[in-house]
């Protein structure tokens, strides 16, 4: 079975109530805030800010939820 969100490397953070989407992958070191919504496929390769969605590659904010 293959995995649905991918992490590379350690050191990732990652608040309450946060929703990381299928197929995600979190660079090492970052730090995903508080009601963050990480997108379907999104690549993180930079701290998100809480209550903030990111999308694509490398992820990018959308708007705040």
């Amino acid at each position: 079975m293959r995995p649905s969100i991918f992490v590379l490397g350690g050191g990732v953070t990652v608040g309450e109530a946060v929703h990381i989407s299928i197929g995600a992958t979190i660079a090492p070191n970052v730090t995903i805030g508080e009601g963050a919504v990480i997108a379907a496929g999104a690549v993180v390769t930079r701290d998100v800010s809480p209550k903030l969605t990111v999308y694509g590659i490398p992820a990018r904010e959308k708007d705040d939820i």
